[in-house]
């Protein structure tokens, strides 16, 4: 039976883990089947972070307790059949849902408790979490899969730019050293293309262009993940002219986003050595050519250059209407978890009031 791509890029991750034989060249990963379009080779070499040293102990005040981690656990990972616990990737994204919960909600009403990698929290579960006790010393082996599998999937998004083609929408990480990027993520199993770069950018900013993006309208990209075990990464950005400035955006992400903005593209042209935009610069000279052709096209006096400003994007204006809101993962809903808010009102005399007296 044919592998569908999923299947044969877990098989090349597994592969890419084992160590060579000696005196025999590694084998580079089979490539995985995708649709063809215009693709560029990214031949920038972004090797995976190797993990730290394990926790120097496991039973400190400030971390988790065995308790807390088997109620993590029962509501996140060990509840599901216990043949895709067996699996790696499966395994670790549970384990990865409950480690976000952790530090989005448990984080905020303990703040006693340490933030923690992903990996460390890899390895608490293992030791203190009895249903993954099986998996105690293995945490590099499989973090280390898990990391090669993560970083190989391919990603959706879209590239949105304002109606004279001189400014592109870019969302930035909520980390404070994080960089600009255009909105995008990973594709589900046997998810098309231009559905998961929907679904990634109405998460990121609010807004569902899922009735923009034309399958011909796009630039393709293939990361070097590691050059030596052959691990590329395909991504592929749909591109959607015409968005109105005054549009309003908002993230409906937790932790994930901490900005959006319009950014001129001459700042991207600019910034090209610098990390500012260190994930974007590939797509540049592909975007650029893109828009000379569209201009061709359409008419360049109807893209007359007007200001070249860094702009937030701010809610404003009669434009795309904002996609619903939903409530993240794991999360209550809004009434239950801020029920002194769910019949709030103003009371308009005694707010005049205290103006007055002001």
């Amino acid at each position: 039976m044919a592998m569908n791509w999923q299947q044969e890029l877990l098989a090349q991750t597994i592969a890419a883990a084992q160590p060579a034989a000696k005196k025999s060249k590694k084998a580079k990963g089979a490539s995985v089947p995708v649709p063809k379009v215009g693709p560029n080779v990214v031949h920038s070499k972004a090797t995976v972070a190797q993990p730290k040293m394990l926790l120097d102990n496991l039973n400190a005040k400030n971390l988790p307790k065995a308790e807390l981690l088997e109620e993590l656990a029962a509501r996140f990972v060990t509840n599901c059949p216990p043949e895709e616990l067996k699996v790696f990737e499966r395994l670790m994204f549970l384990v990865e849902q409950a480690h976000w919960y952790y530090e989005d909600f448990v984080r905020v009403e303990q703040p006693n408790l340490k933030t923690l990698r992903l990996r460390d929290f890899t390895e608490l579960m293992f030791h203190k979490v009895k249903a993954l006790a099986h998996n105690k010393g293995r945490t590099d082996e499989i973090y280390k899969k898990f990391t090669n599998y993560k970083f190989s999937v391919p990603t959706g998004g879209v590239i949105i730019l304002n109606p004279k083609l001189d400014k592109v929408l870019m969302v930035k990480g909520y980390k404070a050293n994080s960089g600009w990027g255009f909105p995008k993520g990973k594709i589900n199993k046997d998810e098309p293309e231009a559905d998961c770069a929907a679904r990634e950018v109405t998460e990121e900013v609010g807004v569902d262009f899922r009735p923009w993006i034309k399958e011909d309208d796009s630039i393709v990209m293939f990361r070097t993940i590691d050059q030596e075990l052959g691990l590329k990464q395909r991504s592929r950005l749909f591109i959607v002219p015409g968005i109105s400035e005054q549009t309003p955006f908002a993230t409906l992400t937790r932790k994930e986003i901490s900005g959006i903005a319009w950014h001129p593209l001459t700042m991207l042209a600019k910034d090209a050595g610098g990390k500012k935009y260190f994930f974007c610069k590939p797509y540049l000279q592909p975007l650029l050519q893109w828009i000379k052709n569209y201009k061709k096209k359409m008419g360049k006096a109807a893209f007359a250059t007007v200001d070249l400003g860094f702009m937030p994007a701010t809610p404003g204006g009669d434009a795309l209407a904002p996609a619903q809101m939903y409530t993240p993962k794991g999360a209550a809903p809004p009434g239950d978890r801020f029920p002194s808010l769910s019949n709030f009102t103003f009371d308009v005399k005694k707010v005049n009031k205290v103006m007055a007296a002001a």
